[in-house]
């Protein structure tokens, strides 16, 4: 059975909520290592995870209209280049206070959706020609790309 949008949310905020307890943790040798996968430190990690929440949640409110700008892999490449060049030592407080604002607002927007609204789809062109539905943008993405991270800033760690 699919997930209501209170269970998505509740999952959402657990995933979120450990990614911030995770880097509350780090001390500061931590936060400069380098996360393999990435080729960043753990700080522009955490901040690019902190920076990204509430705009890929953003992207599930254009699924449901329908109107999902064209963006490639390449184009998300380069942006995600940008971020790590500006924010190559972002502060660990301001980082995770960007986690924490990005984590309430996501878990509200993400229970405040219908059934209709999670079932909508669209074409996100970075994931494939297929209609992708907010729901599994939600799961996939808002939701994945933490834990994606995460594990990532965890190898770098030894945590």
């Amino acid at each position: 059975m699919a997930k209501s949008s209170a269970e998505l949310s509740q999952e959402f905020n657990g995933t979120a909520s450990a990614f911030a307890d995770l880097v509350r943790g780090l001390s500061d040798e931590q936060w400069q290592a380098t996360c393999e996968g990435e080729g960043w430190s753990v700080g522009t990690t955490a901040h690019h995870i902190g920076q990204s929440l509430e705009t890929t949640f953003g992207l599930a409110n254009l699924i449901i209209t329908d109107n999902v700008p064209s963006v490639s892999m390449e184009d998300i490449h380069a942006s995600n280049a940008a971020h790590a060049e500006e924010f190559a030592a972002p502060d660990q407080a301001e980082t995770l206070a960007l986690i924490e604002q990005g984590t309430a607002a996501v878990t509200a927007g993400i229970a405040a959706l219908s059934d209709d609204d999670l079932d909508a789809a669209a074409v996100v062109s970075a994931f494939g020609p297929d209609p992708l539905p907010v729901r599994n943008w939600i799961e996939m993405v808002v939701i994945g790309h933490i834990g994606m991270h995460q594990a990532s800033i965890e190898a770098a760690t030894g945590q």
